[in-house]
């Protein structure tokens, strides 16, 4: 089990950057025990000319053994390069929406990821399933490949439906996803996809998910990552 204590967010207890050593030590408080993780839940916490600082400052906590490891959420490429910029620890994850439909929008941003050996993590992986109008171009995709590894006669641990191999491509890609439901049935199901065997989807058709969703841009959480953050010329994929 690997616990990601509650991230540092301007809408509770950061409203300068005095305040961020304290908001990680009521944290810490608050639990009981040192979590293994702690997010910037979004560059917008501070100004944008303390945002180095910030990090600095997790930075020197992390140093002191005061807290683990330390990662960002909702970061652009903007916002990565200014506290790389000399950093001593990067961040050890991003997590930020990913799925196909934001594959075009996201590549600066996992090229940045790729360059720094910074682990990404998807937040509203299922979003084409369950937040997208109809959809989309994938839709039928992801019904076809579920329909074709249902009628194999492997042995499987979960029922397969477009859910859990849109799961196994984020899989594949090689991002960490994270995803909820207020059923606990589905949660514990779609657990368990991520012990399935990481052949069940070819080559081809991680490929052709990926290149299909390429060609549509969709966010539902478009609160931080359209800011100051060119969005591609695409369709949203509901026509």
């Amino acid at each position: 089990m690997f616990i990601v204590g509650p991230p540092i967010d301007s809408k509770k207890e950061v409203h300068s950057i005095n305040d961020v050593r304290a908001a990680v030590q009521e944290s810490i408080k608050k639990l009981g025990f040192i979590p293994d993780l702690f997010l910037i839940h979004n560059p917008f916490i501070v100004a944008p000319e303390d945002l180095k600082q910030t990090w600095q400052i997790l930075e020197e906590m992390k140093s002191s053994g005061e807290i683990k490891e330390i990662g960002v959420s909702n970061f652009r490429p903007q916002d990565l390069e200014t506290i790389l910029d000399g950093a001593k620890y990067k961040p050890v994850v991003n997590q930020i929406e990913f799925h196909p439909y934001l594959l075009t929008h996201l590549e600066p941003v996992l090229n940045i990821h790729a360059k720094h050996g910074i682990v990404t993590e998807s937040y509203g992986p299922l979003t084409p399933l369950i937040r997208h109008p109809t959809g989309g171009p994938i839709k039928p995709i992801l019904t076809r490949i579920a329909k074709r590894i249902s009628g194999t006669s492997r042995d499987l641990s979960t029922p397969i439906d477009e859910a859990v191999v849109l799961l196994l491509w984020t899989r594949a890609v090689g991002v960490v996803a994270v995803t909820t439901s207020g059923n606990e049935a589905r949660i514990k199901r779609l657990a368990q996809c991520f012990s399935l065997p990481s052949d069940l989807l070819t080559k081809a058709e991680v490929e052709e998910i990926t290149n299909v969703g390429k060609t549509v841009h969709f966010r539902h959480y478009r609160e931080h990552m359209e800011t100051d953050f060119p969005l591609p010329n695409l369709p949203d994929g509901t026509t």
